[in-house]
């Protein structure tokens, strides 16, 4: 539920996704607000209906369905060309009998009839449409559903494919590898995962880790909330509070115990999340801060910072790993004062504790089906929401970024100014080579965010000359990944732009592509007209050869 001192109205686009429930959804545990009695003395939570009909996630999917996001092609807007030269054919034919044929015009006027059938074929359409149908048949036999068939034909042309990493090329969970403490600026000794109950209890970091997260627990014991804090708090084996009570974690022994005042939900354009908390102990009120590693860094006390922070952060990254960093800084205010604080303020100067990494595998046959993909002629790109060097190392494992290419890193070379002068690159395995411009024989290159949006702004000349060499873009939004589709798009004449995601916060370039493939456990996915389960029953993991199957039978 919304914060109970925020004075917000509740908007459905804004807070349907995360303080919604849909048509369909199974409530696994359903607990009143003790402390403000707002239910009446039940023990169970209320819910407020707020649309019903087609103003449902249910009914926007059916009218999907039914009135389908029109796509132009040439094809189609050529045909009423194509429609008026039949016509003027037929009309001459016509005339041409009645007027020479010389066997009465009974028998000229049935000729007639039939040079007009032969040249507007009134079956043509229904034939298309059946063909689609059966099309559509042949696909839901390889579990991919289809709520548009007439984009079917549109994805055997696809030229250019746009992959999400994170639940499409690699698998959607991700296991705690270790963490890396941070004390005074300087970096402690790796711990692994297994070895966490080495920390000491009252260590600032292992208390950032026990605290800042929005996980909690069900009546059976098991935890509900974001995947990779999930893992964390099972790594911990720390003790969370009885569904329903005040938010209290306790350290396996019980002796230190964290009381949370208040969390703070995970923001995407500030790209961290966090968490007030009152030390039982020591009444101390601490403010900790979990996010990107690049992010925190940003925000927190450069003395804090160790010297060789980007460094490592980097080498984790280019090993594949998911990489988050955490700060904390001490408040010194009351208890009323608390909910009128901003985030702005709580988020200066903070300290980093330290990292935590996780380990993200890639699924077994994404390298096979990129491979193929690239020996039919399709281009391949990776869009991702992590950091650029982790898209390229993953690129790389897949075959999306070639073996022996130079890989040429494209970032900002003053991020904190509003107009920065130039783009910088940096060569992704030599740190130290020079690079002075991206056009070199065999390189491809990856974007930053940053990078990009200059680019859109400042240069979308270049950015058009460059696209085809670029392989990856790393740190996207959802309306980041939109412009990537739009750009192919209108790159060059039959750019058939195709988009591969897990239906989350890439839905927006779903629907912009012109095929678009949510890689999704339901049998129907509103935000892509292709939808796929392929392989979870057998392999437990939904297979990226939907990707070929679909383009074969396109």
């Amino acid at each position: 539920s919304l914060e109970q001192n925020s004075e917000a109205l509740f908007d459905y686009k804004t807070h349907g996704k995360k303080h919604g429930l849909f048509a369909g959804t199974e409530v696994l545990q359903s607990v009143a607000d003790e402390a403000s009695n707002a239910n009446r003395g039940s023990t169970l939570a209320l819910a407020v209906v707020v649309a019903i009909g087609a103003r449902t996630t249910k009914g926007r999917l059916i009218r999907m369905v039914l009135y389908p996001a029109l796509v132009k092609f040439k094809y189609t807007e050529q045909l009423p060309v194509v429609y008026a030269f039949m016509t003027l054919w037929a009309t001459i034919c016509f005339i041409a009998t009645m007027t020479f044929q010389g066997q009465g015009w009974v028998n000229g006027f049935f000729v007639g009839i039939s040079f007009l059938t032969q040249s507007m074929n009134p079956m043509m359409a229904v034939s298309f449409t059946l063909g689609q149908s059966a099309a559509a048949l042949r696909l839901k036999e390889k579990n991919i559903s289809c709520l548009n068939i007439g984009r079917i034909p549109i994805a055997g042309k696809i030229s250019t494919m746009v992959f999400d990493k994170t639940g499409t090329i690699t698998h959607g969970g991700m296991d705690l590898a270790g963490v890396r403490p941070v004390d005074e600026g300087r970096f402690e000794a790796e711990v692994s995962a297994k070895d966490l109950h080495n920390l000491e209890p009252k260590n600032v970091f292992l208390k950032a880790l026990a605290s800042c997260h929005t996980v909690s627990t069900m009546r059976d014991g098991s935890f509900v909330g974001n995947q990779v804090e999930i893992v964390t708090v099972k790594a911990l084996q720390w003790r969370l509070s009885a569904p329903g009570q005040a938010r209290v974690i306790a350290s396996p022994d019980g002796q230190t115990q964290l009381e949370v005042l208040r969390q703070l939900e995970f923001d995407h354009h500030r790209m961290t999340s966090g968490a007030l908390v009152r030390c039982k102990e020591t009444q101390r009120v601490l403010a900790f801060f979990k996010g990107a590693y690049d992010k925190i860094s940003q925000i927190a006390d450069p003395s804090s910072v160790p010297a060789d922070y980007k460094d490592l952060c980097e080498s984790y990254a280019s090993q594949c790993y998911y990489v988050l960093a955490m700060s904390w800084k001490e408040l010194q205010v009351d208890d009323a004062q608390l909910g009128d604080i901003t985030r702005d303020s709580l988020e200066q100067g903070l300290k980093i504790c330290g990292l935590l990494f996780f380990r993200n595998e890639m699924k077994a046959d994404s390298r096979e089906v990129i491979k193929e993909l690239k020996e039919g002629g399709v281009s391949c790109v990776i869009c991702t929401g992590d950091n650029t060097t982790t898209g390229v190392s993953i690129g790389r494992q897949c075959g999306i970024v070639s073996d022996k290419a130079r890989v040429l890193v494209g970032e900002l070379a003053e991020p904190d100014t509003f107009k920065p002068s130039k783009l910088h690159w940096r060569d992704a395995d030599d740190k130290e080579a020079e690079v002075p411009h991206w056009q070199f024989d065999n390189a491809e290159l990856a974007l930053s965010q940053s990078a990009f949006r200059w680019l859109v702004r400042e240069k979308p000349e270049e950015l058009s000359e460059m696209l085809p060499s670029i392989k990856v873009f790393g740190r996207m939004k959802p309306d980041d990944k939109i412009k990537v589709i739009n750009l192919w798009q209108d790159y060059g004449d039959g750019v058939v732009t195709g988009m591969v995601g897990d239906g989350g916060n890439d839905c927006g370039a779903l629907r912009t592509a012109h095929a678009g493939l949510a890689l999704s456990e339901a049998e129907a996915s509103m935000v892509s007209p292709f939808s796929s389960s392929k392989g979870l029953s057998e392999q437990g993991f939904i297979s990226l050869a939907a990707v070929v199957d679909l383009i074969k039978d396109g």
